[in-house]
């Protein structure tokens, strides 16, 4: 998800025509959130075991259709490959369409990009960066026993721990057990640190 997220809206980006870039990259973003929402609601009737392998079916359909489109004409030309520029871009512009004028447009920005300087990961830890990429990670190394109400630890003992241990009980009285928990509230109220108490 993590590569799809970088790599989809880049190459929806370098196959759109100018005038569409902007409106097909911002459909991308619609349709995850679309898709995010309905796996929610779907989530209410399915279990999560059905809904992960229902999840699947898609996926399987995105990686059969990378097996048919053609490669960013962008990457061919600055890699190039300029035979295989022209045919990618023909095939996303259509066999009939007059590709003269925008193939030449994608050739000069690409002669403009290699004129640039070029950068590596050692120009981040430059003086003038550093404040910019400095990132600091607080991992809460917490246990029930720390100073936290009984009231919200019976609570979330009853909505993590119960499902678990007394689905036979859940089934007699005829309800599904929670399936989540959502922990809001001011920030000096510490839901992040509720969280990594329950692994304990």
């Amino acid at each position: 998800m993590g590569a799809f997220s970088n790599v989809v809206p880049v190459y929806i980006a370098e196959i759109s025509p100018v005038n569409l870039r902007g409106a097909l990259t911002t459909l991308n973003q619609v349709m995850i959130c679309t898709g995010v929402s309905v796996a929610f609601i779907i989530g209410i009737v399915l279990s999560w075991r059905t809904l992960a392998l229902t999840g699947l079916v898609p996926c399987a359909v995105l990686l059969l259709g990378l097996c048919f489109i053609p490669e960013s004409p962008r990457w061919m030309a600055k890699i190039g490959s300029q035979k295989e520029f022209e045919a990618a871009f023909q095939k996303l512009r259509g066999k009939d369409a007059d590709i003269t004028h925008e193939a030449a447009e994608i050739q000069d920005y690409i002669e403009e990009l290699e004129k640039m300087p070029k950068a590596n990961m050692f120009d981040l830890f430059q003086k003038r960066y550093l404040r910019s990429v400095t990132v600091t990670l607080e991992i809460p190394w917490v246990k029930w026993e720390d100073g936290w109400t009984w009231e919200v630890k019976a609570q979330l003992m009853e909505a993590v721990e119960w499902p678990q241990k007394h689905q036979d009980a859940f089934e007699r009285i005829g309800t599904c057990p929670p399936t989540g928990v959502l922990l809001f509230g001011p920030p000096w109220m510490q839901q992040n640190a509720h969280g990594p108490s329950c692994s304990f």
